[in-house]
């Protein structure tokens, strides 16, 4: 729980940060226009907690709505301290089809004060797709292999703030994966993401 909110605040500094040494380019920018489409083209992001890459595609279909597909590889493995031939290894990555809708919360500001928040979107969402993975285990040089597709599906929350070429990601995306082989067999991860868009 320390090293989770550590993280949090780590990734909500940054984020301030950069919304302040751009408040030069927030007076520049114009967010009023209603055509601009809130989310569009490609993003590459990184979350914590568990390490996990994120690779996605964004299709504007309204100001305030986009269409988008993700990807999510990541790696995991465990090595036994009390047995030096167990270890395993886990090769794996969620596919998401996501739906997202957001607004430009600098209409909304008026202050002179607050004005380098002008470019500032938030936005929400949702996604489901399919957990792809490859767990082995190893144990005394022998390897066994496990290969499975499994339903997964997953909550956006998120704030943008476009820069001149590209945009700042701040995000938090619930995950759930649906395991008939455990119990329970929801198996749920938490990601604090950030990143950028082309």
């Amino acid at each position: 729980m320390k090293q989770k909110k550590q993280n949090l605040t780590i990734y909500c500094l940054v984020f301030f940060i950069l919304l302040v040494t751009n408040s030069g380019f927030a007076k520049k920018k114009n967010v009023s226009n209603t055509d601009e489409k809130l989310f569009s083209g490609f993003s590459l992001k990184l979350g914590a907690n568990k390490w996990i890459g994120s690779i996605g595609f964004d299709l504007g279909l309204k100001p305030w709505l986009a269409l988008g597909l993700e990807f999510q590889p990541y790696f995991r493995s465990f090595k036994s301290e009390t047995d030096p031939v167990f270890k395993t290894s886990e090769i794996t990555g969620n596919i998401f089809l996501n739906l997202k809708a957001g607004y430009p919360v600098g209409k909304l500001i008026k202050s002179n004060t607050l004005r380098f928040l002008k470019p500032l979107k938030l936005y929400g969402g949702i996604g489901a797709g399919t957990k792809i993975s490859n767990f082995t285990v190893t144990m005394s040089g022998d390897s066994i292999n496990d290969f499975n597709l499994r339903f997964a599906w997953h909550m956006i929350f998120g704030a943008e703030y476009p820069l001149s070429k590209i945009s700042i990601i701040l995000e938090y995306q619930p995950v759930k994966v649906i395991n008939k082989d455990l119990e329970p067999s929801t198996v749920k991860s938490n990601y604090w993401m950030i990143g950028i868009r082309f």
